[in-house]
């Protein structure tokens, strides 16, 4: 179900912060599989699997799934099978209106606070949007992105883009094969340009508009198609 170096990541986090759960460390790591879209709506988490491959006992597994049901994550279906939760149409509408407001002033403090690493990081992101692999420019994108809410030196910030990063990485993971177009890979990488360029030239109020334009991306037909948007889940 997972890789195969699944079980040294957990034994790794466990290893940095002995004074966290098990099901806890697990329930991080089954999250970031999902937001990275490498568990798909739809797909069955299986207790027995999880727990060999992630060298935990079932027990662990249980409580992890039990923590990601209660979130919303997973889903737990009546004959009592665990999947992984579609993303609600109204959920994405938020995650996306949300991004407007924090990619804006993200952007508007990283115009004024940006260093030459920075910048240097943000360029680099932006030449590896144009690529074929999916996953390799999800990746960018989201390295662009993260690059310019560390560049804005707030660690609120940051906390609260953390805090909602299962989300804001799945949308753009669930809306990717939408990007694959030429013409909209073509357009995120132009309006990438303009963030970046508005920041280089620490024109706060441009860089803020540029970020927000591009944050509505996601609202483009194309985008909403192509992330498997429900608008209610059906417990079956």
């Amino acid at each position: 179900m997972f890789d195969r170096n699944a079980n040294s990541i957990i034994e790794a986090q466990l290893h940095k912060n002995p004074f966290l759960s098990v099901y806890s460390v697990v329930a991080d790591f089954i999250r970031d599989e999902i937001s990275c879209n490498h568990l798909h709506p739809g797909e069955r988490l299986k207790e027995i699997d999880t727990a060999e491959s992630l060298g935990v006992s079932r027990s662990t597994v249980r409580k992890a799934f039990d923590l990601l049901v209660l979130e919303g994550i997973a889903l737990r279906r009546k004959n009592g099978r665990v999947e992984i939760s579609p993303m609600l149409r109204r959920s994405y509408r938020e995650i996306v209106e949300i991004r407007c407001m924090l990619d804006s002033y993200a952007s508007r403090l990283a115009a004024l606070r940006r260093t030459n690493e920075d910048l240097r990081k943000m360029k680099e992101a932006i030449d590896r949007v144009l690529e074929e692999n999916i996953d390799l420019k999800t990746e960018a994108d989201l390295e662009f992105h993260k690059t310019i809410y560390m560049a804005a030196r707030n660690s609120y910030i940051l906390r609260i883009y953390d805090e909602l990063s299962v989300e804001l990485i799945r949308s753009r993971y669930l809306s990717a094969s939408g990007v694959k177009e030429p013409g909209m890979k073509r357009r995120v990488y132009e309006e990438h340009t303009r963030i970046y360029e508005a920041i280089l030239m620490q024109d706060s109020h441009l860089a803020a508009l540029e970020a927000e334009q591009h944050a509505k991306i996601l609202l483009e037909p194309l985008l909403i198609s192509a992330s498997g948007l429900v608008d209610t889940f059906q417990n079956r």
